[in-house]
């Protein structure tokens, strides 16, 4: 955090973003802690966008009575707030004034559902992946093997589809193959080994698992 701190304050014209990611891991060190905070507090006057992201809140707030964890969520310009079990609802509301309604919401919230809050303004809100994005965060085997399965069709798809249009083009005595349009580009053999590797990995975690 000192190396980052020293990276945001060297030239405040260069936009830049800072994501710290479990924070609740840094929330127990007290030198962290106070560094997240000033980072939490400055970063924005220094052209830095910082995006926070945790979860065991309760053990945030335990650490200095929350003393840390209400500093860098009450200087967080946006909050966005997913499903909480109860304790940990209870335990944002200690920082955020909460409806009855909204914390209920909390606690029901599925995966992709959250409560944003930027400023006065509080919606809620639904977080939809593509397929690339479930591919990369959802890595189970099934799912890894649907996309792959779905890639494979996209790809004899378009190769059937150059193909009828270079016989056309030869039987309609054009003596060359017809230019490819963008939509007949076939992906590389790169991007179908990473997605077999990535297949083959989530089902050997999965194997190794069982």
């Amino acid at each position: 955090l000192e190396f980052t701190w020293d990276k945001i304050k060297s030239d405040k014209t260069q936009k830049k973003m800072l994501i710290i990611d479990e924070w609740w891991r840094m929330a127990f060190d007290e030198l962290a802690a106070q560094r997240s905070m000033k980072i939490a507090r400055l970063s924005r006057a220094l052209g830095c966008a910082t995006i926070i992201a945790t979860q065991q809140m309760n053990d945030v707030m335990a650490f200095e009575n929350g003393k840390y964890g209400k500093a860098v969520i009450n200087n967080c310009a946006t909050k966005i707030i997913m499903g909480l079990e109860d304790e940990e609802a209870k335990s944002i509301r200690k920082i955020i004034d909460l409806t009855e309604t909204e914390l209920s919401r909390i606690k029901q919230y599925s995966p992709g559902s959250a409560l944003m809050i930027a400023g006065t303004t509080r919606i809620s809100i639904r977080f939809t992946p593509t397929d690339t994005e479930k591919l990369l965060v959802f890595n189970d085997d099934e799912t890894l093997k649907r996309y792959y399965e779905k890639q494979q069709k996209e790809l004899m798809k378009r190769e059937k589809n150059a193909a009828e249009k270079n016989v056309k083009s030869a039987e309609e005595g054009f003596g060359s193959a017809a230019p490819l349009d963008v939509d007949d580009l076939i992906p590389t053999m790169d991007d179908d080994e990473f997605l077999r590797k990535l297949y083959n990995e989530a089902k050997n975690k999965k194997d190794t698992e069982k």
